[in-house]
């Protein structure tokens, strides 16, 4: 399995060009960014030129989340929302990205997938089948939405956010459900409390490695080991220094899922 991470996990404080040669010194061969910001201080359409002329591959682009609860509303926010996150089905397929990850809610009591929620994102899959961006549907705080929009896109991918997992599903897991779809990977690392979403790198915190290394083995996944964390909980550390930590981790967890698989 390939390694990869976040380009912005260091933010704008370290720069682009900074950043992409610390992910090619630690081992990292694939990186995802934002497909609605800024990536570690530079516009979308500088970064994923840059990202590419640095000899790295863009697994996919994560969407836009924020608001996407207009997503089920007959209104007009809701069909702004839905030609926004179609836009940026269009800003992966200019620049060959192929997949992009979406959220289908937010918040604690987010809206049921409805109808015209469910018309929308079909419609969305449809235009990124058509341009070569595949969607992959991510673990947020709510199980029904995510197993409707999987059992009603049959070739649609289930993207595993294991700290989400961990921190807003009350004790559920996902991969015994959804293990068999599975087609990206969020991995980072929290202390089980509700709400507390840090993305710390993997083995620093108190999610069980042991488990999520045996369920990746055991899924059909052969993709990359993707890291989705922040240098927010490492004060001590500095940027070139959490990109060292980051890089042993992924190592670390690529390396017990192939000794898992081999028996």
């Amino acid at each position: 399995m390939k390694l990869g991470i976040n380009v912005d996990c260091c933010g704008s404080g370290f720069p682009l060009p900074k950043a992409l040669k610390a992910i090619k010194e630690n081992g990292f061969t694939h990186v995802f960014l934002d497909s609605f910001t800024e990536a570690a201080g530079a516009p979308f359409d500088e970064a994923a030129p840059a990202i590419k002329e640095a000899g790295l591959i863009i697994d996919f682009c994560h969407g836009p989340f924020h608001g996407i609860n207009a997503i089920y509303e007959d209104n007009q926010a809701g069909e702004d929302y839905y030609k926004y996150l179609w836009e940026n089905i269009d800003k992966c397929a200019k620049y060959d990205i192929p997949g992009i990850i979406f959220h289908l809610s937010s918040g604690e009591t987010p809206p049921r997938l409805n109808d015209l929620g469910f018309s929308r994102f079909c419609a969305l899959f449809e235009h990124g089948r058509e341009c070569g961006v595949r969607i992959h549907f991510e673990n947020i705080r709510t199980l029904a939405n995510l197993a409707s929009i999987l059992e009603g896109i049959p070739d649609a991918g289930f993207c595993w956010d294991v700290g989400h997992e961990a921190c807003f599903a009350w004790g559920l897991q996902y991969m015994p459900l959804f293990g068999k779809r599975l087609s990206a990977l969020h991995l980072h690392d929290n202390h089980g409390i509700h709400d507390g979403d840090d993305h710390m790198i993997p083995y620093d915190a108190c999610l069980d490695y042991e488990r999520i290394a045996s369920q990746i083995a055991a899924s059909p996944f052969n993709g990359t080991v993707m890291l989705e964390v922040f240098n927010g909980h490492y004060p001590d550390l500095s940027p070139e220094e959490f990109f060292v930590r980051a890089g042993k981790a992924a190592q670390r967890l690529e390396s017990r899922i192939a000794q898992i698989r081999r028996g």
